[in-house]
This record gives structure tokens, C-alpha cells and sequence, in this order.
């Protein structure tokens, strides 16, 4: 969380410091998940261990970026990636109907596209003009100094948001709580 202390130069380089250690992360969860995805052969092809792992890694990024268009108070840029990957999702998941080619490898690579083409921007922009590593860790510091304390509250507000899944979870099984989570979405 930038602290609003910050000003808008070194709130960018925070963004985009931000932004590169994200992208770390994806790529650790990218590795993990194909070792997963391998060691337990829940999909027995090597196209689909790649691909559901890429495109998760793209679904996060997506996500990420919707919340930093809001917490950089434009949700109007928020709700256009929003309404332009609903759209091109819907289109791709017609065509994959229509071409009967339905399966989860498909799928995922569907809107894990979807979600590439929607980050695409953000990506090249960050990657082509990175800030210097020392920069970014003063940036962070100076914005750990104030907004320290918000962590509590969002990590709180985090759990309460989503323990109706990890609860049940533990309690009624795995089928249970994707019906759970199907019904939350309508």
C-alpha cells in the first residue's frame, strides 16, 4: 500500500518496483505449480502442465492490475480491461463451443490469452524503462515507514473475505466447496 505521503514520482517507481517483484513471484508460482502438476499427473499431458500454470500466472497479473488501477483511483480504466476481457473471454469461449473442443486445457488457455493480451501493456512498459534496485528499496522503506500499519487491516479484511472457502474446505471437501464458490459468483 503506497503511502499517500508518497508523491506521484516515487509512487510510479513503488508501482513499478512493486510490479517487478510480482512478476518474480509469478514465475515461482509458474515453477511450482508445473512440479505440482507433474508430480501429481492430475493432467496427463505436457501441453496442459504448461499452460494451466501460464495462464493462472496471467489471471493474478489481471487481477493485480485491476487493483492497482484502483488504488490509483481509476476505476474507469479498471471497469475497460474488465468489460474488454469479459468480452474477448466470452468470444473465445463461444468459438472453443462451437468448435466442440471443450476441456479444461482449452479452457485455461482461453482466458489465460484473454488475460496476456489484457497485461500485455503493463508488462512491456515496466520491463522497458525498470527502475534501479536501489531506488526501488529507498521507495519501499520510506513507504513501509507510514503505511506499516495498514497490513493488519488488509490482511483482516482479506481473511474475512475469503475464509468461506478455506473453512469449508477442511470441513465438507473439495466437490462441496466448488458448488460454494460456483454459487458465490451468481
Amino acid at each position: 500500500v503506497p503511502s499517500p505521503r508518497i508523491s506521484k514520482d516515487k509512487s510510479k517507481i513503488f508501482r513499478d518496483g512493486l510490479f517487478i517483484l510480482l512478476l518474480a513471484f509469478l514465475f515461482i508460482v509458474f515453477a511450482v505449480m508445473i512440479v505440482i502438476l507433474k508430480v501429481s499427473k492430475l493432467i496427463n499431458n505436457n501441453f496442459g502442465n504448461f499452460i494451466i500454470p501460464i495462464s493462472i500466472c496471467f489471471l493474478l497479473l489481471r487481477d493485480y492490475l485491476r487493483t492497482e488501477e484502483f488504488s490509483k483511483l481509476n476505476p474507469k480504466k479498471a471497469l475497460r480491461r474488465d468489460a474488454l476481457y469479459s468480452i474477448f473471454s466470452l468470444i473465445g469461449i463461444i468459438l472453443v463451443i462451437q468448435l466442440n473442443l471443450l476441456n479444461v486445457t482449452i479452457m485455461f488457455l482461453t482466458i489465460g490469452a484473454v488475460a496476456a493480451i489484457i497485461t500485455y501493456n503493463k508488462i512491456f512498459s515496466v520491463l522497458k524503462d525498470v527502475p534501479s534496485f536501489q531506488i526501488v528499496k529507498q521507495t519501499f522503506q520510506k513507504s513501509w515507514n507510514y503505511s506499516r500499519w495498514s497490513l493488519i487491516g488488509v490482511f483482516s479484511s482479506w481473511v474475512q473475505g475469503n475464509m468461506y472457502i478455506y473453512v469449508p474446505f477442511f470441513l465438507i471437501g473439495v466437490k462441496e466447496v466448488a458448488f460454494l464458490a460456483a454459487a458465490r459468483l451468481l
